[in-house]
């Protein structure tokens, strides 16, 4: 985890429904550098000993020495120079971050495509990963505004941010905590850090003009009448964006949503310049699988229980009091409600999805069987 190890790297892809040899030529050959990434995902104690397997960022470099970036497609990809490789430690389906991006492709969200590719290093084979694009700012990432340390007034500073909740550990970020608590239990408050721009780069004046603008928002949202048609909480989001975020993190049931890996952004004023949900990220402990706040039932709400306290004190790490307030607002609540409705007709009807589990499954079924020989991990308890 920082610095990244300098790497040849190559990829053999020779198109949909054929087998790759790693005897044959390789479709694409760069140097690169490596690291492992994550921060739960690192943490030895979750893994059983003998069986780690951790997730890697890669980064594709112009030369060895890492000095200058360089973008490429991967597997017919939009060209980037950072990607990440999911281990699905903790999903022995590998599916759950693959039919959840996949579903918030389909709602309209920003989201992470995703390719399954096996992995070897240094002539060890290393199992199954999901090769993933990285969330950042860019036009074939997170397409907001380009935002330079000269940009400090008018409509220059109010974009484009690309903030997040999360854990603090990785690279260091610009970041503030909210003025209101979470959770019933009223003892956090969510910590906002800034993706975009980075940490060193960020001016004072571009760091205010953010953190003024999600504080002023939250004491919109925290302060005026949700019954009243004309309250000014709602100019600052794009509504849209949070129903569909809101109804993804309640369909899969993520224990971590709402609460870590959650982005957000917001674009010049120009340019539209409201708060907006996404990319989703993250969602190998959804689907059921979790055995704390409730993760595997089907009924509830996953946004109130996370609000919520586990064992009888409050989680570091809760869910921000948005999405319980905005859920007394009908105009927010009625959108919810129409949206799934029309999607459950479509994009999330059981047939559908289940047919798009059915095609993974085959896709699946022989890497699956090479990477359990290599990784022996039924029958044995995995975190969570």
């Amino acid at each position: 985890d920082e610095p990244k190890i300098p790497i040849i790297m190559e990829l053999f892809d020779n198109g949909v429904g054929k087998l790759n040899q790693v005897s044959s030529s390789p479709n694409l050959t760069t140097v690169a550098g490596i690291e492992f990434r994550g921060s739960t995902s690192q943490a030895d104690f979750y893994f059983l000993p003998g069986y780690v397997k951790k997730p890697y960022g890669i980064e594709l470099w112009t030369d060895s020495t890492g000095v200058k970036a360089k973008k490429m497609s991967l597997l017919q990809m939009p060209e980037e120079s950072d990607w990440v490789l999911n281990a699905s430690y903790n999903d022995r389906s590998f599916m759950r971050d693959f039919i959840a991006q996949n579903l918030a492709a389909r709602l309209g969200l920003l989201h992470s495509n995703t390719k399954f590719v096996e992995l070897i290093i240094n002539e060890e084979y290393r199992g199954v990963y999901v090769l993933m694009e990285k969330i950042k700012q860019g036009k074939n990432r997170v397409p907001i505004s380009d935002l330079y340390p000269t940009e400090n007034a008018g409509d220059d500073v109010t974009g484009g941010y690309l903030l997040k909740i999360d854990k603090t550990s990785g690279s260091p970020s610009s970041s503030w905590k909210s003025n209101y608590t979470s959770g019933i239990s009223a003892t956090q408050k969510c910590e906002f850090q800034i993706e975009y721009p980075q940490y060193g780069i960020i001016t004072q004046q571009q760091f205010i003009y953010i953190r003024d603008y999600i504080n002023t928002w939250e004491q919109k949202l925290m302060t005026e009448d949700m019954n009243d048609p004309k309250a000014s909480f709602r100019n600052y989001m794009d509504i849209p964006s949070f129903v569909n975020y809101f109804i993804l993190n309640e369909l899969t049931r993520n224990v971590d949503g709402f609460r870590l890996s959650t982005y957000f952004y917001k674009d010049k004023d120009s340019k539209g310049g409201k708060l907006t949900m996404g990319p989703a990220w993250d969602y190998n402990l959804s689907f059921g699988n979790a055995d704390y706040y409730d993760g595997y039932l089907p009924q509830g709400w996953a946004y109130n229980k996370l609000e919520m306290t586990e064992a009888g004190r409050g989680d570091y790490f809760q869910a921000p009091f948005w999405w319980g307030k905005l859920l007394r607002d009908s105009v927010f609540v009625n959108s919810i409600k129409n949206r799934w409705a029309s999607l459950r007709k479509s994009t999330l009807s059981p047939q559908n999805i289940f047919k798009f589990m059915d095609s993974t499954t085959v896709v699946l079924k022989e890497p699956m069987q090479r990477n359990f020989g290599r990784f022996p991990l039924y029958g044995k308890k995995v975190w969570p």
